[in-house]
């Protein structure tokens, strides 16, 4: 089933999880996901900001930080690990 719409407008018409993922809308889906849930429920988020993240952690109380380093060759012909953008993984318990 597809409901569109903003996050924060159509979680109201869905029925309660048992899990969330966040993978977008941020602090203001978590805001509202805090107001919605009903019995506890986990909820993974990911963000892209260090800072949007440690407030998303100070909520459900776990903060991850998860980058792939990827191979690149050198022109001396020697290789080194270059990190891609970090992404923030926060997780806990809201409701």
């Amino acid at each position: 089933m597809v409901i569109a719409g903003r996050s924060e407008d159509v979680m109201w018409q869905l029925p309660d999880p048992n899990a969330v993922f966040v993978g977008g809308g941020g602090l203001e889906v978590l805001n509202t996901l805090k107001k919605r849930l009903t019995a506890p429920t986990f909820v993974l988020a990911s963000f892209a900001a260090i800072d949007r993240a440690v407030t998303a952690a100070n909520l459900l109380g776990r903060l991850m930080q998860v980058m792939l380093p990827v191979g690149k060759l050198l022109p001396n012909g020697s290789w080194r690990f270059e990190a891609e953008n970090p992404v923030f993984l926060t997780w806990g318990w809201l409701g």
